[in-house]
């Protein structure tokens, strides 16, 4: 048995790759018809091999093979902290002490026992595996599949193997050292990894005042308006009160909740909706991988991609993460489908970043992708407690890309680098005007709240002054089309604040038990001009409120997850249209 630590791209988290892999069964069935019994199988190849060297070395060559310090292997995708490098060990020991424990696969069953210990429903985790997943593509998994009989390897690889992307794996000697570093307990961790940061300070300066008083006359919620854009009518549909599952949801001063649709599919991370609210996108648990719910047909669209989708504000395209990125003209979606492969015409590579954030430039009509550094966030199937990780270290930095329509296809420009020091899951405003993170910090820190940052582009580069502080804690926040406010999620800790945010006494009145036992998430709004925030749902112990984004007139569209249940709705609360007329 192999007892160490630690995964090269570790909690779950959202990625995906298309790895092909011959899974041809051509083994000998192992018949033995002289009646005696079989000799035992051979011993696979090691999972890791033992490395000699000292720790200082050790600690050198490992923290280099991750990435750490650079934006390559590990750090491309993860921010390298020591809170990082602590969650990837506590994974890995769970693999070795759950999953991997008897390495010398003595026997098909053993071999079929860990198989199964590597799933969690239909599919194979990242979680189940630690560090693990970077030796995924390695001679001792390979001998686990063929011992096991499973003839689903390819799918253990597209699902679990890191790192994703355009980075080679590493060879086994690569992943040796990497192993031992985390067995030996991460000597030296703290000269190679960053370990926290300060208090957050509010702030709203002048130059943000002027970005969101430009984009209400000009934004893109304007421009859309102006342009007859026809919304999905969301009155149509029965407000959640109407279901038992909903009641309770709203909260008074913050208008009504409606069911848009109750799902038949579990969802994977993020759910996007188009600016005229007609088509919510998200990765989902089904053959092809992810879903766009045509509202106006009522029907479910498969697409051949993960997850990770979005719109860009003028209607005009939408993208999908699949082994890379894809954009498509909306026209491909209009022509109401049956299925979407990504591959029609009007779809064209939109890069291999995951979480990107789209705008439209108002004049030209040029889109601009925004992607960077950040924390997967798939909460909700289970009991969860905490908003995801804040590590996003000293070296985070963001990518801007250009698309252009060519009437066919989308053409993509340059690229441009821009290193934003413990910044992360960010989004671009409708108009790229400005752009959003939440601000790093690591565990026993303090929120740090969101830095809203200027969008200012030069003829060969994009500079980043942040211009103004929001203090308060939650997911990744989104821009209204106006870009007056940000929506967010927030799921609550065991804490005094979050008990006393949610009506009790304290952490320990005995009715905020419940919540603590089955987690619960939120959905709130922040007026920038303002600074006020204002939690805009009421969920239920075991319900999570996620992924909030705005669609062109302001309607806020969400995915509830209900684990009591294990039911998931879309929903639609106007809750920042009656902060803009009430509050």
């Amino acid at each position: 048995m192999c007892a160490f630590t630690a995964t090269c791209s570790s909690d779950g988290s959202k990625r995906a790759c298309e790895v092909s892999c011959d899974d041809g069964d051509d083994r000998d069935n192992g018949d033995n018809d002289d009646g005696d019994e079989p000799p035992p199988p051979e011993p696979p190849p090691p999972l890791r091999n033992a490395v000699s060297l000292d720790d200082t070395q050790l600690a050198i060559q490992a923290s280099a093979l991750l990435g750490m310090g650079t934006s390559t292997r590990c750090a491309s995708c993860h921010a390298l902290t020591q809170e990082r490098m602590a969650y990837w060990a506590t994974l890995s020991d769970k693999a070795t002490s759950e999953c991997l424990t008897d390495l010398a696969l003595p026997s098909a069953a053993v071999a079929q026992q860990t198989v199964t210990c590597l799933r969690t429903g239909a599919r194979y985790k990242v979680a189940r595996l630690g560090i693990y997943s970077a030796a995924a593509h390695l001679a001792w998994f390979a001998a686990l599949f063929e011992r096991s009989g499973a003839s689903d390897r390819s799918a253990f690889l597209h699902d679990a193997a890191m790192p994703r992307g355009a980075t080679a794996p590493w060879t086994q000697a690569d992943f040796d050292v990497v192993a031992e570093w985390f067995g030996r307990g991460l000597p030296g961790l703290s000269t190679y990894a960053d370990a926290g940061g300060p208090v957050c300070e509010a702030s709203i300066s002048p130059t943000l005042m002027t970005r969101v008083t430009e984009a209400a006359m000009q934004g893109w919620r304007a421009r859309n308006s102006d342009a007859g854009m026809l919304m999905q009518d969301v009155a149509a549909y029965p407000l959640a009160s109407s279901s038992p599952a909903g009641e309770g949801w709203e909260v008074p001063g913050f208008g009504a909740i409606h069911l848009l649709e109750q799902l038949s599919y579990a969802t994977r991370y993020e759910t996007r909706s188009s600016a005229d609210g007609r088509f919510v996108a998200h990765g989902s648990v089904t053959t092809s991988g992810a879903t766009i719910i045509d509202l106006q047909r009522d029907v479910a669209v498969e697409v051949d991609a993960n997850y990770s989708p979005g719109f860009t504000p003028d209607g005009a395209a939408f993208f999908f993460y699949t082994t890379s990125g894809r954009i498509c003209a909306s026209g491909v979606l209009t022509s109401e489908p049956s299925e979407i492969m990504l591959n029609e015409t009007g779809c064209s590579s939109a890069g291999a970043a995951l979480q990107q954030s789209f705008a439209t430039l108002p004049l030209d009509g040029q889109v601009l992708a925004l992607t960077g550094f950040f924390n997967s966030d798939n909460i909700g199937h289970t009991p969860h407690l905490g908003d995801s990780s804040r590590d996003f270290g000293a070296g985070a930095g963001v990518i801007f890309t250009p698309f252009v329509y060519t009437g066919t296809d989308f053409i993509s420009g340059g690229a441009t680098p821009v290193e934003t020091p413990d910044r992360g899951d960010w989004s671009i405003s409708p108009s790229a005007a400005m752009a959003v993170a939440r601000v790093g910090g690591t565990a026993g820190y303090d929120p740090l709240g969101y830095a809203v940052h200027d969008v200012v582009r030069g003829a060969s580069d994009i500079t980043m002054p942040e211009i103004g502080r929001y203090c308060v804690d939650g997911g990744v926040a989104t821009f209204s089309y106006d870009e007056r406010w940000l929506a967010f999620h927030h799921t609550i800790s065991n804490t005094e604040r979050d008990a006393v945010e949610l009506g009790f006494t304290g952490k320990n009145d005995p009715g905020f038990a419940d919540y603590v036992a089955k987690g619960t998430a939120n959905l709130y709004v922040v007026d920038l001009m303002t600074g006020l925030s204002y939690r805009v749902t009421a969920m239920n112990a075991g319900q999570y409120a996620l992924y909030p984004h705005f669609r062109s007139d302001g309607w806020l569209y969400a995915i509830v997850r209900d684990s009591n249940t294990n039911t998931e709705y879309v929903i639609a609360s106007e809750a920042a249209r009656s902060v803009e007329t009430s509050h």
